[in-house]
């Protein structure tokens, strides 16, 4: 009951009352059980999830490779972009960060009118030179800068192209960042909870 009651709520979005009458149970219940359910879940984040490392690390570079279609993207193993998602930033140092299996890494805690550079910089992922590893890069569209320390990040050519390599690079390098935008719309469509109202600490995932 607590996790058919939780999975439902995160998947439609519907307040507690809605949610309350759909099972017939108090709504303090339903507030309960998704608070207890959510925490439970959290709980398990860093025994399951993790950043990938040794082979692993080949093995996304490959994935990234196929999807350009070029081995220029063997070394890349990962897409950053923002995303805007109403959430009640829990107390702490530590509430800024939360990790899960599909993004790897997750910053919150900014207003959405900073600039993906600006919230970047703030990130322990940058800061602490978390991911990706030596040797390998993550990519980002023109509203991140192209570095290689503390943390290598990969962006386009920006506009205009000179010759047909750079726009070939730039056509394999808009093949790649289409995965973190898919992930997004991913996300935003099975949890609807995202689109309507600000999450509260222990509904944060």
């Amino acid at each position: 009951m607590t996790v058919l009651t939780t999975v439902y709520w995160l998947a439609h979005g519907l307040s507690y009352s809605v949610v309350s009458r759909a099972f017939q149970v108090p709504l303090s219940t339903v507030h309960r059980l998704v608070h207890q359910e959510v925490e439970d879940i959290a709980a398990l984040r860093y025994t399951v999830i993790r950043l990938p490392a040794g082979l692993e690390l080949e093995e996304v570079g490959q994935g990234f490779q196929q999807l350009a279609n070029s081995p220029a993207f063997s070394s890349c193993v990962g897409a950053i972009d923002g995303c805007h998602i109403r959430i009640k930033t829990p107390p702490g140092p530590s509430g800024q960060d939360y990790v899960n299996r599909r993004f790897l890494q997750t910053f919150v805690g900014f207003p959405g009118s900073h600039h993906d550079t600006r919230v970047l910089k703030h990130s322990a992922i940058y800061k602490e030179a978390l991911y990706p590893p030596p040797g390998f890069f993550i990519e980002g569209d023109g509203g991140y800068p192209c570095i290689v320390h503390p943390i290598t990040i990969v962006t386009p050519y920006r506009e205009p192209l000179q010759g047909r390599v750079q726009s070939r690079f730039n056509g394999c390098h808009a093949k790649v960042r289409s995965i973190i935008e898919r992930a997004f719309g991913i996300l935003k469509g099975r949890w609807r909870c995202l689109l309507s109202k600000a999450l509260e600490e222990a509904q944060a995932f």
